[in-house]
């Protein structure tokens, strides 16, 4: 058997996967805005994992 074990956790796929659904409603509904600015990081095969801040004026923290 052949071990296809990359490093990442079954939570670590289900929040991608949320991220880039979330951002196909996003384009869907033509209304750019959260999810949509996160794609950038998973483009760039980073994983956006937290926030810093309260609103739209923080940053994202990113692995």
């Amino acid at each position: 058997m052949i071990n296809t074990n990359r490093g990442l956790g079954p939570e670590w796929l289900d929040s991608v996967k949320r991220d880039l659904c979330w951002t196909a409603v996003a384009a869907i509904l033509g209304r750019p805005g959260f999810f949509t600015d996160l794609l950038r990081y998973h483009r760039a095969d980073r994983w956006p994992c937290a926030w810093e801040g309260v609103d739209r004026s923080g940053r994202a923290i990113v692995l």
